[in-house]
């Protein structure tokens, strides 16, 4: 029967759609695919112990460990897959100029906003249904609780539904779909973090500060052993009302008009600032237009210029306002990390790795779409009409990229002085010997600032490159953007599990396969150097560092020489100048 006959036209339109698409099988197999690895590895790493084989009756009573992997890989995929196959659930509709015909329908807002909630949410549980037959196997093992299953299904659904509200309100709030990815990740990263903000700053006590993360709150349930299903309830209800309130949201601003709009809503932001600012600096009032500086169009590099000085950073001021921002956001970050002293190495971890990770996401998304953006506003064949060289496009295109990296460096550098201060002056060799307190910590301020600043740079310019290029062959911008953030999440871990295995099974010491773990993979390098285990895993971490830096430079100057061959080729076009 088809879902139409229920009064769902919308729903069906959206799971027509997603049925016709070829990616919706690649990530439906690759699902499948991720969790039955996941299991295979865990139940070989308890087949496999003390270098051999046991008997196949010690499997009975791991079913636990094996839960416990598959539902961590599925909230992996709900937090990092669901919010790109949602940001783009109303700025599709804007980009295709069909939001105002579908708010001209019988659909109300109410009708529009559930639906395109529960297109995504159908998605979704069917990776989740993928998983059912893993979890009885889990259970049928043993070690797993008979409540466990009904709140670990509950967890799962309320983390989809929190994902997509928060990403459609994005969405609605935004014109672009790489802006509604970027305001996404930015609103679920402070909902996750404020509940342990508000308890470290004493504003109020929180006894579970994990309650706006269900995997936390899966963790917490599973050790403390309160998993029956009114329990679990009880610790995810507040999360539950923020959900429910981003829905209330999402349907507030599905009929008002994004401000300015040709700009959007984070320009009109940035100008309410500006006028604010010099109202503070100068005690006179001004208009945003008496704030805009005039700029001449560029004559010999007129697509550098279009990439620079066009979108919601097309002013000077307003990229000062989000390098100093973000720079204040890390300040802010260290300085929680220097009260909590010389144990708090996880917190300065989550620090460094949300800073790198949103500025990395960023540049990725910006880069993927660097060409599919022009086609889905159809403009690609005007920009292919021009009279420059098949190099100079890329080039000039590319050139804002290196803009916004350029905008992030003050907060990358001010992120690396700062964590190298901290564990200079709080984990050092000084710091223990003024306090007598713990063993010596071995710590090289030069070396580490070095490598972060190389090591970082080189793997932005790696993913920049890459994700140009998936967006060279990629029509669509989400598929681009969901495209290459799976590369990189493939290249990042396959070839670290794989040699984990590989070490595991082979029953040598990890010391032996220090060198081929962080060379085949770009992320443990950037790990073990942060929580200062990189002397622990080689003999040299100066020779460590050179050959990281030969790899993967040699990897960005391989991709980048990729791109500029094949980038007629791939957008059709003869290497001529009309």
């Amino acid at each position: 029967m088809e879902i139409s006959r229920f009064g769902l036209p919308l729903l069906t339109r959206e799971m027509l759609q997603q049925a016709s698409r070829r990616s919706t099988y690649i990530i439906r197999m690759a699902a499948a695919a991720g969790l039955t690895v996941v299991a295979l590895i865990v139940l070989a790493e308890q087949w496999w112990r003390h270098g051999r084989f046991q008997n196949p009756f010690a499997l009975l009573g791991s079913g636990r460990d094996l839960l416990e992997a598959v539902v961590y890989t599925l909230f992996t995929g709900i937090y990092g897959l669901l919010p790109l196959l949602s940001c783009g659930a109303i700025t599709d509709e804007r980009e295709r100029n069909s939001l105002d015909l579908l708010l001209l329908t019988k659909l109300g807002p109410w009708t529009i906003i559930c639906e395109k909630m529960l297109s995504r949410l159908l998605l979704m549980t069917t990776l989740v249904l993928l998983s059912l037959p893993i979890l009885a196997f889990a259970y049928s093992l043993g070690g797993v609780d008979d409540n466990v299953l009904p709140g670990t299904v509950w967890l799962l659904f309320l983390a989809s539904f929190h994902v997509i509200a928060i990403s459609i309100l994005a969405s609605t709030l935004c014109r672009s779909t790489i802006a509604a990815y970027l305001l996404t990740c930015v609103m679920g990263f402070l909902i996750i973090l404020a509940p342990p903000l508000i308890e470290e700053a004493g504003i109020m006590g929180i006894r579970h500060e994990e309650r706006m993360f269900p995997p936390a709150i899966f963790d917490g349930l599973s050790w403390r052993g309160k998993f029956a299903l009114g329990d679990v309830f009880e610790v995810s209800l507040p999360l539950v009302l923020v959900s429910l309130g981003a829905v209330g949201l999402s349907r507030f601003y599905l009929t008002r008009p994004v401000p300015l709009a040709g700009a959007g809503r984070a320009r009109w932001i940035l100008e309410k600032l500006d006028v604010l600012l010099c109202w503070l600096l100068s005690h006179v009032r001004r208009s945003p237009q008496t704030l805009t500086t005039g700029r001449s169009l560029a004559v010999d590099r007129p697509l550098l210029w279009k990439e620079t000085f066009s979108g919601t950073l097309s002013n000077v001021r307003h990229r000062h306002y989000v390098t100093v921002g973000v720079t204040l956001f890390v300040l802010l970050g260290c300085w929680w990390v220097a009260e909590q002293g010389r144990h708090a190495v996880d917190e300065l971890a989550l620090v460094y790795f949300v800073t790198t990770g949103f500025i990395a996401m960023a540049v990725v998304a910006r880069s993927a779409t660097l060409f599919s953006s022009e086609r889905s506003r159809q403009t690609l064949d005007i920009l292919l009409t021009t009279p420059m060289s098949n190099d100079q496009l890329l080039r000039e295109k590319f050139g804002g990229i290196n803009r916004l990296i350029a905008l992030f460096a003050v907060p990358l550098l001010v992120l690396f002085v700062s964590d190298a201060l901290i564990k200079e002056f709080l984990w050092t060799d000084w710091f223990n010997r003024r306090w007598r307190v713990g063993p010596d910590y071995d710590f090289s301020f030069w070396l580490y600032l070095i490598s972060q600043i190389v090591t970082v740079g080189i793997y932005l310019q790696m993913l920049a490159w890459l994700s140009v290029l998936i967006g060279l062959k990629v029509k669509k911008p989400i598929a681009a953007m969901v495209t290459s953030l799976a590369a990189i999440m493939a290249w990042a871990l396959v070839p670290l599990i794989l040699t984990i295995l590989l070490v595991e099974f082979s029953g040598a010491s990890p010391r032996k396969g220090a060198a081929m773990l962080l060379l085949t993979s770009p992320f443990p390098y950037l790990l073990l150097n942060q929580v200062g285990e990189l002397r622990e895993m080689a003999a040299s971490p100066p020779v460590l560092f050179v050959l990281n830096s030969l790899i993967y430079g040699g990897a960005m100057l391989c991709l980048r020489a990729l791109c500029f061959r094949k980038v007629g080729k791939l957008l059709q076009r003869e290497d001529s100048v009309v």
